[in-house]
């Protein structure tokens, strides 16, 4: 190599080392060029290029070097820059579900003596957030992402994404006004290059959050372009969570239930959030198909969180343990930090536990008419069945009354009966009275000397026309309604 051509070669490297960042939101293909070059006149390079190389397909979920000769594996190595490598390092941890190890990673890469490049500085306090939302903490989540946004104006399309990763931070907490905004503000902002793989997953991840609490159109998701599951690195858990409760919303407690195992057996659940929000949907999903023995079993493996928390207490509803829904909603209620949806989840589970078997509280019935009429999260009314709608409603002042009304005509589809008495056929009659003498689906056939699959056909429709989501509940309402001789 001649003198001018080293000389060349060490300049592209200098000014790789300090450009690559913006390149790396903004143009990667002509980062992609930059770094070909280096590989081809100076091949001590190589690890300056595996580093950027192994970098893009975390941050950007893109192989810049696929097909270029001579360039280095797709993996970590001995990159010369101490950024590269702390942040390389905390992007394992996170994903390896290590909060402590990868927070540690952050703190000493901003605590160097040299202060990081501002975009590498945006960059780390963007997987600062992601380390908090993978451990359920939305709040510090948005406070880092306000950080990254600060130090991310020289890159738009990273700016962009952080916008959606807020939107999708607001959206997990129940502020969808916020998530709205945010999405608008990135969709926004003209971004140097197209919207990469993980900005547009993120995107939709939380266009489908958003759609999915509000119940914005029957068919939620359609049109969004949720990655897989199987292939979605780090946002798995939510295009779980997205997919799983569109299933639940409408009546599809398998479909939700299959979404959570095929996510389960595609990852390791190693970070809270990822478990816990398995864990509400297994539980939801195994409550609407009546499986309290395999609910219970999921639960007492889960984490202690306030998602946990939620799942414990349907159950505890499935099973007419009014006293244990009671409790555990009165805890999720009065725990400092709680976010609006999983408050709103508390206070309707509460309101539904006090109205098998007392009055509701007209102070809390408006707030949880707030929920449906300003906040939009709707999703928590459609998985409540109408007759508690109608008892809310009844505990209102006119004008809140037909707000909710406004609020939540339309979920009618979602919801299995209305809020006047069901009419039962006279055997449906007759299987809902035996719930109350036998233990068993297969006790019940044997005395109406019908098989167990025509009983489960004649329960599934009482449940249906019940609202109810299982035994203990459809025995709770039918008592209330006076559809049962005792």
């Amino acid at each position: 190599m001649t003198v001018d051509a080293r000389t060349t070669s060490d300049d592209l490297a200098t000014r790789l080392r300090h450009d690559a960042w913006r390149l790396l939101f903004e143009d990667p293909a002509r980062l992609r060029t930059d770094l070909a070059a280096l590989i081809r006149s100076q091949p001590d390079a190589l690890p300056l290029a595996q580093g950027f190389r192994a970098l893009a397909i975390d941050v950007i979920g893109a192989d810049l070097l696929y097909d270029i000769p001579g360039a280095p594996p797709a993996r970590a190595g001995d990159e010369p820059s101490p950024g590269i490598r702390r942040l390389r390092g905390l992007i394992e941890h996170r994903r390896a579900g290590d909060a402590a190890a990868a927070l540690h990673h952050i703190d000493t890469a901003l605590s160097d003596p040299e202060p990081p490049l501002p975009l590498s500085r945006a960059i780390v306090e963007e997987q600062r957030a992601l380390v908090h939302l993978a451990s359920g903490e939305t709040t510090a989540a948005l406070s880092a992402l306000a950080a990254a946004g600060a130090h991310a104006a020289a890159a738009p399309t990273l700016a962009q994404r952080i916008q959606f990763e807020s939107a999708v931070a607001h959206a997990l907490r129940g502020n969808l006004r916020d998530a709205r905004h945010y999405l608008a503000v990135g969709e926004a902002i003209p971004a140097a290059a197209p919207a990469g793989a993980v900005t547009g997953e993120w995107r939709d991840v939380a266009r489908g959050l958003i759609a999915v609490e509000s119940v914005s159109h029957p068919q939620l998701t359609a049109g969004l372009h949720l990655p897989p599951i199987e292939s979605a690195t780090d946002l798995w858990p939510l295009v779980a969570l997205v997919r799983g409760r569109e299933a639940l919303v409408a009546r599809a407690p398998l479909r939700a239930l299959e979404t959570a195992e095929f996510a389960l057996d595609c990852h390791d659940a190693t970070t809270p959030f990822a478990a816990s929000a398995m864990t509400w949907l297994m539980v939801s999903a195994l409550v609407d198909l009546d499986d309290a023995p395999r609910a219970h079993a999921v639960v007492a493996t889960a984490p202690p969180t306030t998602l946990v928390d939620l799942a414990r207490a349907r159950l505890a509803l499935h099973e007419n343990a009014r006293a244990d829904a009671l409790r555990i909603t009165g805890a999720v209620l009065a725990r400092a930090g709680t976010a609006m949806a999983e408050r709103g989840e508390a206070l309707l589970l509460r309101l539904w536990a006090v109205a098998l078997g007392d009055e509701l509280d007209p102070r809390e019935c408006t707030i949880a008419a707030r929920l449906a009429t300003f906040s939009s999260l709707r999703r928590l009314f459609a998985l409540v069945p109408t007759w508690l709608i109608a008892q809310i409603a009844a505990a209102l002042d006119e004008p809140s009354r037909e707000r909710m009304s406004r609020a939540t005509v339309d979920l009618a589809p979602y919801r299995p009966m209305t809020a006047t008495p069901p009419v039962l056929t006279t055997r449906e009659s007759a299987v809902l009275q035996a719930l109350f003498t036998f233990d068993s689906i297969s006790q019940i056939a044997a005395a109406m000397f019908v098989t167990p699959s025509t009983v489960k056909s004649q329960l599934s429709s009482v449940y249906r026309k019940l609202g109810a989501r299982g035994r203990a509940e459809a025995m709770a309402i039918a008592t209330r309604l006076d559809l049962i001789d005792l």
